[in-house]
């Protein structure tokens, strides 16, 4: 490969990359911002949670009534994409210049992990995302649909209506496995 070609891939590479991660910080802010209102309106007892990158899991899943310890695996994709950001970066510099250290396959069976791992924090999400939306009303399946595929825009709109107005009793859902179970009984029953 010509010299110069190669410099200019490696420079393309590292700008692409710098945008990649303003994007990627803009966007952390902009859902870590509609997370902690919407924990703050949920009645959540630490709304900054939403700040903390495994905590803001824990702290959805028991704004949503379920076991927080399941947000644990939200830690396993944030490895397993850092070391895919990794690998990404090295592959594209050291194809540019062969001959150098070559790339360890293996990491692949990590990223599989991360996959696995992130479907895994679907389940207990989902069950959290459908109590939360029936806390503040919104019946429709759709709206969970909603929370998983576009967490941080589905937070938005739930903490940024002024109109909505979070009711815990409409909250009690179904518990995923671990989960804390509220009493169904009312106050004057017991």
């Amino acid at each position: 490969m010509n010299p110069v070609l190669a410099t200019l891939f490696v420079i393309l590479t590292v700008v692409v990359t710098l945008l990649a991660v303003v994007a990627a910080i803009a966007w952390y802010a902009f859902s870590s911002i509609a997370q902690m209102l919407l924990l703050r309106r949920a009645g959540h007892p630490r709304p900054w949670g939403a700040w903390i990158p495994i905590y803001r899991d824990w702290a959805l899943l028991e704004a949503g009534g379920q076991a927080g310890w399941w947000g644990l695996l939200g830690g396993i994709p944030l490895l397993t994409n850092a070391l895919a950001m990794w690998m990404l970066l090295t592959v594209s510099i050291f194809t540019a210049f062969p001959g150098a250290v070559p790339v360890n396959p293996s990491l692949n069976v990590l990223i599989a992990l991360g996959a696995v791992a992130l479907l895994l924090l679907l389940i207990p999400r989902g069950y959290a995302s459908l109590n939360l939306n029936r806390g503040f009303g919104k019946r429709s399946p759709w709206w969970t649909v909603f929370a998983i595929l576009l967490p941080a825009v589905w937070a938005a709109v739930l903490s940024f209506r002024q109109s909505q107005f979070y009711r815990p009793e409409l909250a009690r859902g179904p518990y995923f496995w671990g989960s804390p179970r509220r009493s169904t009984r009312r106050s004057e029953d017991q």
